[in-house]
């Protein structure tokens, strides 16, 4: 996790990734449609924002702006939506970090929002979550809701990463991590 902050700061971040968002769109008859960012082109980059755009497969656009400093990195995400669709789902930021939990012969740990707070030191350990049978795999948490906390985090004894909202109208989100 030692280089994870100076890549997620990065624009290689959102650049690079195959998927760093997923839009789920409903059309007149209820049938859903996925994009991933995989399917837009990036039409521009600047300094402290992203566009991505693809007209073939949604008439929209989705910005991704982005600034840091030495403690944090923050990322929002706008959608423009001109099509007939209606979105459904908007995941942001899906993150992808290469890590062992310590129950599996690693030294990280999860923070996971459930109730009072629950750690996660084994991959294994879905005893509370029935997201396997439900929504494809992982661990899933609704805020406001089932979990407790709009945040999660991953830790080291030496290093940590803290993923949260900071959303004082409390929309509904939902926490995963596979």
């Amino acid at each position: 996790m030692d280089y994870m902050k100076e890549y997620i700061c990065s624009d290689k971040f959102i650049t690079d990734s195959s998927e760093i968002f997923n839009i789920t769109l409903l059309d007149k008859n209820g049938e859903r449609q996925e994009f991933t960012s995989a399917k837009f082109h990036i039409s521009k980059i600047t300094k402290n924002y992203v566009v991505f755009q693809n007209i073939a497969y949604f008439d929209g656009q989705v910005v991704i702006s982005k600034s840091h400093n030495d403690e944090c990195c923050s990322f929002q995400i706008s959608v423009k939506n001109n099509s007939n669709l209606i979105i459904e789902s908007v995941k942001f930021p899906i993150v992808r970090i290469p890590c062992k939990l310590k129950g599996d012969g690693g030294n990280d740990t999860i923070f996971w929002p459930s109730l009072e707070g629950t750690l996660i030191e084994r991959a294994s350990n879905k005893y509370y979550s029935n997201a396997i049978d439900n929504f494809g795999g992982g661990y899933t948490g609704l805020a406001p809701a089932g979990v407790s906390m709009q945040f999660m985090s991953i830790y080291s004894d030496k290093k940590g990463l803290y993923f949260g909202t900071h959303d004082k109208d409390c929309n509904f989100k939902d926490f995963e991590y596979y």
